[in-house]
């Protein structure tokens, strides 16, 4: 196993796309807004809410809560209410977070 396998073999990874973790500064907020959404459509605008800002909390873990430095793999913290998945490759540009 490589360095770089071994780095990210434990990042969740959905339809071939690493899964990053982005956490609201009001997760009160976050949980009201997408508990009443009933399509995908209605969860992206939750993430468009002028009122939020989000922050990159981490790298998905697929066996765990866990989430993972995306340079390194080890554990940074862990999965918190009001906290959404969205794929890495789509925000890593708006975050100083590394390669996943």
């Amino acid at each position: 196993m490589t360095a770089e396998n071994d780095r990210t073999k434990n990042f969740l990874v959905k339809d071939g796309r690493v899964m990053a973790v982005i956490r609201p500064s009001d997760p009160q907020r976050a949980i009201a807004a997408t508990s009443k959404c009933t399509t995908q459509a209605e969860m992206n605008a939750v993430l468009q809410d002028p009122e939020q800002t989000y922050t990159f909390a981490g790298i998905a873990s697929k066996r765990s809560t866990d989430l993972l430095d995306a340079n390194t793999g080890e554990v940074v913290g862990a999965l918190e209410p009001g906290d959404s998945f969205v794929p890495f490759d789509q925000i890593k540009s708006l975050f100083p977070v590394g390669d996943a």
